[in-house]
Parts: structure tokens; C-alpha cells; sequence
């Protein structure tokens, strides 16, 4: 039976990512900015994770991730349809 990984070698493994993915910025051209994009949200996004569930146990971290996301979604339908906060935007268009 192994062991999992030492949660410092995640870390700095999620660290090389995202400096990676800082890096991969100035080669526009050559590398797909999908993936540059990736590389910046999920190396945080996973840290994050990790990082909370060692504080606040898997459960309070997901609790936390769902009224994050059910909390944002409601804003930002609520700023789609109405304008509140930043008012309505008409496209030149």
C-alpha cells in the first residue's frame, strides 16, 4: 500500500504549472492560449482545493466551492439581466 504524495511536492509541482504557464504568455503565436489559460486556472483552483480541505476537511471546502459558485451564478445572471450593479451595456454592433 503506497502512501499519497507529500502535499509539498503537489504544491510546488502546481507552482512549476502556473510559472509555466507565465512563460508559455510571451509565445502567443506558438502555443495555444486555451492552454495557457488552463495553466492559470487550474493550478490555482487545485491549490485551493487542496489547501482549504487541509483546514476545513473535504466537506467544508466543497460547501464552500458550492455557495462560491451558487452565490456567483445568481449575481452575475442577476447583472445580466438587469445591469445591477454596473448598469446596461449596448454593443456597437
Amino acid at each position: 500500500m503506497t502512501s499519497p504524495p507529500d502535499t509539498r511536492v503537489v504544491y510546488w509541482a502546481l507552482i512549476g504549472f502556473y510559472a509555466a504557464a507565465r512563460v508559455l504568455q510571451v509565445y502567443r503565436g506558438r502555443v495555444p492560449m486555451l492552454a495557457v489559460v488552463a495553466l492559470h486556472v487550474f493550478p490555482p483552483a487545485i491549490f485551493s482545493l487542496i489547501h482549504g480541505a487541509k483546514f476545513y476537511r473535504w466537506r467544508g471546502i466543497l460547501t464552500f466551492l458550492a455557495l462560491c459558485l451558487v452565490v456567483g451564478n445568481f449575481f452575475e445572471n442577476l447583472g445580466v439581466r438587469t445591469g445591477f450593479p454596473f448598469g446596461l451595456t449596448t454593443s456597437p454592433m
